[in-house]
């Protein structure tokens, strides 16, 4: 019974976690495929005071519409030209180098979860590429910056019922680590801090990334035994992971026995 409750929660929290992604990629088509804005930006570019107002208000609309944390407009060496809000300048945007062709053929890609080095917050951003018309050269590209302290965590970290001890948490493999992307309960402050390393294969997280699915047991990054459910979220790098501790779970289970025993013994009572 306690599995089924983890995976009905982990299978939750990943078509959530899915079709949340897929709005955010659609919400870049906005930039990705206008050719009107695409006009617009390469008037700007070539210095039109106009079109940088333009450009500014409907950078503005979008944040607003879509509830961006911010909005960046770079041009092709990735310097800042527009913002949303206006002087988020010093919002340094993340363009890693894996994300350059995409952008180059035209594709919408998620810049995943980092830390800025400047004031140590979290960050997601969706980068949309601008292109001429016709499938053009790449004009500027469009950084929809996402604030997860206040878009996902709250999501991720949401249990449907009263527990003790039960959490989901979101990971990604980065190395020789299993990296925690969401705080953990126990760890106010571990998200993109707390790692685990691969050779702990006791540790379900670990067991996520390796390419585990389903239940499985193990222990925590506390060291407590833990029974949890596994699961990828497509199209991404992230794995949720729903645990319990295995004295919570048992003792739910205990406490679900004695009321079974408890109702059997007022019916065998009344039939006497």
């Amino acid at each position: 019974v306690v599995a089924e409750q983890l995976a009905s929660v982990a299978d939750l929290k990943v078509a959530v976690l899915d079709r949340w992604r897929k709005e955010r990629l659609g919400d870049a088509t906005v930039f990705a495929e206008n050719p009107a804005f695409a006009r617009l930006v390469r008037a700007l570019l070539a210095g039109d005071a106009g079109a940088a107002t333009e450009t500014g208000a409907w950078l503005d609309r979008c944040r607003q519409a879509y509830a961006y944390d911010s909005i960046l407009l770079l041009d092709t060496s990735y310097r800042v030209r527009a913002t949303s809000p206006a002087g988020a300048e010093g919002a340094a945007a993340r363009i890693s180098p894996e994300s350059g062709p995409a952008l180059r053929e035209g594709r919408a890609v998620f810049e995943d979860f980092y830390r800025d080095d400047a004031d140590g917050r979290i960050w997601l951003e969706v980068l949309a590429p601008v292109r001429d018309a016709d499938g053009g050269p790449l004009l500027a590209v469009v950084v929809l910056r996402i604030d997860p302290v206040n878009a996902l965590y709250p999501f991720v970290s949401r249990w449907p019922t009263p527990s003790k001890t039960a959490e989901t948490l979101l990971v990604r493999r980065e190395g020789a680590d299993a990296l925690y992307l969401s705080d953990p309960r126990f760890r106010p402050g571990g998200a993109l801090r707390l790692r685990m390393p691969l050779s702990r294969t006791d540790v379900p997280t670990v067991q996520a990334v390796l390419g585990a699915t389903g239940a499985v047991e193990g222990v925590d990054y506390r060291g407590e035994p833990v029974i949890a459910a596994i699961r990828a979220v497509e199209g991404s790098p992230w794995f949720v992971v729903a645990r319990i501790d295995v004295s919570e779970a048992l003792a739910a289970v205990r406490e679900r026995g004695r009321i079974a025993w408890a109702f059997a013994l007022t019916f065998f009572v009344a039939g006497g």
